[in-house]
């Protein structure tokens, strides 16, 4: 049975005709309060209608029609859309096609309901990585039916920052969920009536990448930063961390955005992480060892079969072995100034079984100052080397294959593949071929994954650097309130920075900071405490920013020269006054420079 519109009927091309609503907006004497109402009602009674005619007399009350009638509401509210019978009628077109056909759909706030059917999905996840999906979706073709779908002229800016969610039914009854966010909309085609919609899908993590800062974090753990940075994003996130990781007195997030510099702290101390994926969300989970990860809770089991096999099931068609030279020994060293002859080397050796392992990789400064750390940090460096020395490439016809879950392979013909891995990376292509002729079946599936064998350990490759400074910065020397000199045992004070809009101008601005003197020695050379409100150049030990010392001082209008300027521009020396509020005594030793006399 088709429709086909007649004035403000629409009728079956075989059977009664059915009342459409009027137009909210239409010049046909209805407020739009009133048209409201009445778009509603008639609505509702045109869902009623159809679906008798299309299933016979239903029991009251018909959850086809409450779909048809809430569809074409909060398409009328999400897209601005005012012609509801149009919008009913998308619906019902939708709903025509017989339960059971269109087995993958979409939903989320990013799209009206029911209005939009799904075309194809192209897209990969992997480990440690933002995925991206490229959904198409099209309205229904309202060619032969007598109107434009409603859906033909969506906004796409409202779609934009939105929820979707794409769901695949299963072989077993269950259903498969890719969820994110909107990051691009476009038309891509035309085809009759029908437009095809094309939507960038990427996960919610990628708006860190639309934040950028400078900020200081002051005895924290790693996990207690991507705590901190995580915590101004409403998103979930579940940590499955074993490891037990190190308090650092001073980290920097340095002009990165939030994604960068979470990714290069989890990659240091390795730490990687992967969605889970719902109706409702996707979940950002981190994990740092194999035991975080859970069996394809569909496919925990995965059979290889030759490829064109014809199978009532699904199944892998392609598996390519891969093995690779890596460096064999990694080792760390570093420097403590607190204790200056301690010997921080750390070595860890962990060879493949192939030529050529033995070989070494030397890595100075470690970024650590504690025995236990640098052992930590090693063994972290030398897995993270070792870790994709042994993948596997293969795909199949298979859609429940998912990033960051785990599988047996089994009934491959080479028996030591007939392991367990952790799928590492997964591209997954769906289209519907309902319109594309000589098609054996409604839709094709098509993965192809990267494997890890869960007897490695796996850790994330370290992609992102630490950024540089590029010269000397001035601060300001900070301490509690009442003082004029803060400092420690080291002569150390501590400051706050230019870029540094957190700090409250305290003895907790920052780190204690080192301070560089033209002559020390074991109990002799020169010593002056920059005093709190003074302005010192501060440079970086290996232009790390988690590495502060200061290699300056100069003026500025708050602290002015001792003796007029340019005025006594001949006089050289050291001026110092006493501390504290009250009469100022000074101490000075003043070079007087006089012309020489002319002979």
């Amino acid at each position: 049975m088709s429709f086909v519109s007649t004035g403000n009927k629409t009728v079956g091309s075989d059977g009664p005709a059915i009342t459409t609503p009027p137009i909210v907006g239409e010049n046909n004497g209805v407020s739009s309060g009133a048209a409201v109402a009445s778009v509603t009602d008639a609505a509702e009674q045109m869902a009623e209608q159809a679906v008798e005619l299309l299933f016979g007399e239903l029991p009251e009350p018909s959850g086809l029609v409450k779909a048809a009638v809430a569809a074409a509401q909060a398409a009328a509210v999400a897209a601005g859309i005012s012609d509801i019978a149009g919008a009913a009628q998308d619906v019902m077109s939708s709903l025509i096609s017989g339960p059971g056909v269109h087995n993958v759909t979409v939903s989320g706030s990013a799209v009206p309901p029911q209005m939009l059917l799904f075309a194809s999905l192209n897209g990969s996840e992997t480990l440690g990585a933002l995925f991206t999906y490229v959904v198409q979706l099209k309205t229904p073709d309202t060619l032969n039916l007598g109107y434009v779908s409603p859906a033909a002229n969506l906004p796409l800016k409202p779609m934009v920052g939105k929820d979707l969610c794409v769901n695949i039914e299963l072989d077993g009854g269950g259903k498969r969920h890719i969820s994110g966010l909107v990051t691009a909309a476009r038309v891509v085609g035309h085809e009759g009536r029908s437009v095809t919609y094309e939507l960038r899908m990427e996960p919610w993590v990628k708006l860190l990448t639309h934040t950028s800062d400078y900020k200081a974090f002051q005895n924290k753990t790693v996990v207690d930063i991507l705590d901190e940075v995580l915590a101004e994003y409403p998103y979930p996130v579940e940590k499955r961390l074993v490891e037990s990781y190190p308090v650092r007195t001073w980290q920097v997030q340095y002009g990165e955005t939030d994604f960068d510099f979470l990714q290069r702290l989890m990659q240091e101390w390795g730490i990687y992480w992967w969605f889970e994926h719902s109706e409702d969300s996707h979940t950002l989970v981190l994990a740092d060892a194999i035991s975080a990860h859970k069996a394809c809770p569909d496919s925990p089991l995965v059979e290889w079969h030759q490829e064109g096999l014809k199978l009532d099931k699904e199944f892998i068609h392609t598996i390519t072995a891969n093995e690779s030279l890596r460096t064999g020994q990694w080792v760390l060293d570093d420097f403590d100034f607190t204790k200056p002859r301690s010997l921080l080397a750390n070595t860890v050796a962990n060879p493949r079984e192939t030529g050529h392992a033995t070989y070494e990789h030397y890595e100075w400064p470690g970024d650590y100052f504690d025995k236990s750390e640098g052992e930590m940090l090693t063994r972290i460096r030398m897995e993270a080397q070792r870790s994709p020395g042994s993948r596997v490439l293969g795909g199949g016809n298979i859609r429940t294959l998912m990033t960051g879950y785990t599988f047996t392979l089994m009934n491959h013909p080479t028996a030591e593949l007939n392991q367990e891995y952790l799928l590492a990376q997964t591209t997954l292509f769906v289209q519907d071929n309902a319109q594309h002729s000589g098609q054996d079946q409604h839709f094709t599936f098509s993965t192809s994954f990267e494997l890890h064998p869960t007897r490695e350990v796996y850790r994330p490759q370290r992609t992102i650097s630490k950024p540089h400074t590029k010269g000397p910065q001035s601060a300001i020397v900070t301490g509690p309130s009442g003082q004029e000199i803060w400092t420690d045992q080291y002569g150390r004070v501590k400051v706050q920075f230019g870029w540094d809009r957190y700090g409250k101008m305290d003895e907790n601005s920052s780190c204690w900071i080192r301070v560089s003197y033209p002559w020390a020695g074991k109990g002799f050379g020169m010593i002056q405490i920059p005093r709190i409100g003074q302005e010192v150049l501060v440079d970086f030990k290996n232009g790390d920013p988690d590495l502060p010392i200061i290699v300056g001082r100069t003026y500025n209008q708050d602290t002015m020269p001792p003796w007029g300027l340019p005025g006594m521009a001949s006089q050289s020396g050291i001026f110092s006054h006493s501390l504290y509020a009250g009469q100022r005594t000074a101490t000075c030793c003043v070079l007087m420079i006089k012309p020489a006399r002319r002979k």
